[in-house]
């Protein structure tokens, strides 16, 4: 059995009440009894009791994450992140990977309500149910949005430039001489997809670039994508450019290219999104657009402490810039196309 608090208090010569006050940071206890008992505390490798003192305390200093796999390929920045500004500010994480179907998200957010958390900082997938956050602010669970938006959601929300992601990667291999694009893009459900097919759409259309016929929704899936890209490269007028709505997707869509037998440039330009831990050491380092994945997580969680504190915040949108990363996978379309 681990150490209790009633073994610290023996130790110490204390009462349970110093112990516990001196373990929560209360003001009323001298700082050499609080150091010594702490000390006491990591010498016997104490462990709170989180379910105890949620009883007592009605709170369990736990925060859920909800990520999407789309944000866990880059958790070098955003998962550490998160965990390291929560840890600091006293709280403990409990990470959940959710799958594409709606249902999984649901069952995730069930879970964390199981767990009693605190709060919680999310990262919607592009088929999340709106209702599915909207119940979850209504039972009280402070909520911060990450990497997405939900439409009327009373709750803070961080993201990128969803329109401006899409507008810029199009205008670049328009610029390049490109006018056969084909976009497989992230479904129109959701505000992130219908942000970015507007920003693809509008850069299309200033070049007289017809889109629906260019526009191919395609699942978070990476074999997907390449089967797609198969489709596609098949066709009679096969397209000299790809824009993917992610890395991941685009590394299908290189796959298929390379089983075609087709060169990258050379025979076809492939643009990302997300710039991804690993996207410039693909076959050929892939031009892509960054998102600011830290930051967003940085203000996610200096929001969500702030209203675990107790401070009253605004239900808006915070948007950060992105930015295009050039690299090898974008040239201009061969001669004739």
């Amino acid at each position: 059995m681990g150490c209790t608090v009633n073994d610290i208090a023996r130790a110490a010569g204390v009462s349970r009440s110093t112990v516990l006050r001196a373990l929560s940071g209360k003001p009323d206890i001298s700082t050499e009894t609080r150091d010594r008992i702490r000390e006491l505390a990591a010498t016997m490798k104490y462990r709170p009791n989180y379910i105890a003192r949620s009883l007592t305390q009605g709170k369990t200093n736990l925060v859920g994450v909800i990520t999407k796999p789309s944000l866990y390929y880059a958790s070098h920045l955003v998962i550490e992140s998160v965990e390291q500004g929560l840890l600091e500010g006293g709280y403990s994480t409990l990470l959940f990977i959710s799958g594409p179907e709606r249902e999984a998200e649901e069952q995730v957010v069930e879970r964390l309500l199981k767990n009693r958390v605190d709060g919680v900082i999310a990262v919607p997938g592009a088929m999340t149910a709106p209702a599915t956050y909207h119940e979850l602010v209504e039972t009280g669970v402070k909520l911060v949005i990450l990497d997405g938006i939900i439409d009327e959601l009373p709750a803070p929300q961080i993201t990128g430039d969803n329109y401006k992601a899409g507008r810029i990667a199009a205008e670049h291999l328009i610029r390049l001489g490109h006018r056969k694009i084909a976009y497989l893009g992230i479904p129109t459900i959701s505000t992130v997809g219908r942000d970015r097919a507007r920003g693809v759409q509008e850069a299309f259309s200033a070049a007289g670039i017809p889109f629906e016929e260019n526009f191919l929704e395609v699942a978070f899936n990476e074999s997907a994508a390449e089967k797609r890209t198969a489709e596609i490269l098949n066709a009679a007028n096969r397209p000299t450019a790809i824009l993917a709505r992610h890395d991941i997707i685009a590394r299908g869509v290189l796959r298929a290219i390379y089983a075609a037998g087709l060169k990258v440039p050379d025979d076809i330009s492939v643009v990302g999104s997300g710039n991804i831990l690993g996207s410039d050491m693909f076959r050929v380092p892939l031009t892509t657009i960054n998102f600011p994945a830290k930051e967003m997580a940085d203000q996610c969680v200096a929001k969500l402490l702030r209203l675990l504190a107790g401070d009253s915040l605004p239900s808006d949108i915070t948007m950060l810039d992105v930015q295009l990363v050039l690299r090898a996978s974008t040239g201009p379309p061969p001669k004739g196309l």
